[in-house]
């Protein structure tokens, strides 16, 4: 998955602004930020069979939620791991 948000745009004349990013970049904005979770404090318990490990945010991690407003242009298979996404922040 690649996001590039607020990716620089190339110097063109007036026409050309108004022109749709590359194929592959989305711009979004940020709705909220925290932090990662924290680590669950297992009870202790003998039988762990019925809990299945899910994943673990990695320390020092941020969560970002962000609104994409084409939609469409996303993946149908975000979800399923197959993208990597890159941020790329600009101010206004």
């Amino acid at each position: 998955m690649n996001f590039l948000v607020g990716a620089p745009s190339r110097i063109t004349n007036a026409t050309d602004r108004t022109k749709s990013p590359k194929k592959g970049q989305l711009e979004a904005r940020v709705l909220a930020v925290r932090p990662a979770r924290r680590a669950e404090k297992e009870p202790v318990v003998t039988d762990r069979r019925d809990k299945p490990r899910g994943h673990r945010d990695p320390v020092g991690g941020r969560v970002i939620l962000l609104l994409v407003p084409e939609g469409a242009n996303l993946p149908s298979d975000l979800t399923t791991e197959q993208h990597r996404v890159f941020l790329r922040f600009k101010k206004r």
